[in-house]
């Protein structure tokens, strides 16, 4: 059974954000990020399999400030 728990929220100020995720399935347990755009719509999601949670948070954060462009091609 698939279990996801939220562990953070980035927002940029135009409204669009980024949901840090703890993804735990049978024997895997993993990160992801789940972007919205400002209207919060899924725009895309980026898993990060051994990664550590503050490697991903920077990802997230990055996405916020306007570093971090992604893609609906991760979906």
């Amino acid at each position: 059974m698939a279990y996801k728990e939220l562990i953070s929220e980035y927002y940029k100020t135009s409204g669009a954000m980024a949901k840090v995720y703890k993804m735990m399935q049978e024997n895997d347990t993993y990160y992801s990020i789940a972007f919205f755009d400002k209207h919060k719509v899924k725009i895309a999601t980026e898993d990060f399999r051994g990664k550590a949670l503050c490697y991903v948070e920077d990802a997230a954060e990055n996405f916020a400030l306007g570093i971090k462009h992604v893609s609906p091609e991760l979906v």
